[in-house]
């Protein structure tokens, strides 16, 4: 297996930023003081915010860019180690919820801080945990959750080695970068089997056939950049936003079909009575549970959408068919 996390060329800039983000240690820094340090050995240009996030996340390294930096970190013996754990703690009670810092540093031997920073990048690996408690000072988690729906676990037992799960972690979210001259991923790799996602909300399928479409009326980027996002909220729990952003679908696509809103879409369809039965169903259901979570204002108790609520994904997936049958 080619790992091409491995192969990401740094510039010597960004390798000088990344090993002095590492000597920190997961601890809080300031990046005023930063600059100042590093002031003399950087390029005027240099920003710091245009590194690849998939290295590099709110000043604090991922298991990608702590691997370019340090690949003998003590994290990479952590992590494996806590999710084989947790795997064993599932496989033995599968009502398991999710687990505290001290209780995990008991189990493993992993000192408290070392369990909490590896919380936060096993989390960041996707798939994992469906919540996490931060800290007060600090990079890292001091309680992480297990989402409540069929999937909460899959992460745990389909895990094999951390450096595969790094592989797909660093290829799943190459659409949010994009391929670059330092980037060895290739245009085939960015397309759609290198992601691995448990559950799809839009099939894969359906998304290569928009991404086949060569259209000289419409730019499909938007649609397909809002459908991978979904699949990615859906397969990380985040029901908030999969009923925001399959309304968002809804409302970018009308111009296709000859109108300004989607309602006008339903109301005007002319093809058969299956189909408009569908995409009526997304007008009257989902937006209606998409705006009710949008515009609701907090309030005493609440309740949180659950997978069930938010999958129209058999309606949407029929109203993508007809955007692939218009435009093909």
């Amino acid at each position: 297996m080619v790992l091409t996390f491995k192969q990401l060329n740094l510039s010597e800039a960004e390798q000088i930023w990344l090993k002095a983000i590492q000597e920190f240690d997961y601890a809080n820094l300031d990046i005023k003081f930063l600059k100042v340090k590093l002031w003399s050995r950087l390029p005027k240009d240099f920003d710091h915010t245009k590194i690849d996030t998939r290295l590099l996340r709110e000043n604090h390294l991922t298991l990608v860019g702590l691997w370019h930096v340090s690949s003998d970190s003590r994290f990479f013996k952590h992590v494996p180690l806590i999710i084989k754990t947790i795997r064993n703690l599932i496989q033995k009670n599968s009502n398991i919820h999710g687990l505290k810092d001290y209780e995990t540093s008991e189990l493993t031997k992993i000192s408290t801080r070392d369990v909490q920073i590896s919380f936060l990048l096993i989390y960041e690996l996707g798939g994992f945990f469906g919540s996490a408690v931060g800290l007060n000072a600090g990079y890292g988690f001091k309680e992480v959750g297990f989402s409540k729906d069929d999937t909460a676990y899959d992460g745990f037992l389909r895990f094999e080695n951390l450096e595969k799960t790094m592989e797909e972690f660093y290829k799943r979210q190459a659409y949010y970068h994009g391929a670059t001259k330092s980037d060895p991923i290739s245009s085939d790799l960015l397309r759609l089997h290198s992601f691995n996602w448990p559950s799809p909300y839009v099939d894969k399928k359906r998304i290569q056939e928009l991404m086949n479409i060569q259209s000289n009326s419409f730019d499909l980027s938007k649609l397909i950049q809002l459908c991978i996002e979904l699949n990615e909220a859906f397969s990380n729990n985040c029901y908030l936003s999969c009923a925001l952003l399959a309304r968002s679908i809804i409302d970018h696509l009308p111009p296709i079909f000859g109108h300004k809103t989607f309602g006008e879409v339903c109301s005007n369809y002319k093809g058969s009575k299956s189909v408009k039965e569908s995409i009526t169903n997304l007008q009257k259901s989902l937006r209606k549970i998409a705006d009710n979570h949008l515009h609701t204002q907090i309030r005493k108790k609440d309740i949180l959408p659950t997978k069930t609520q938010v999958n129209f994904s058999n309606d949407l997936d029929v109203l993508l068919g007809e955007v692939v049958r218009i435009l093909k």
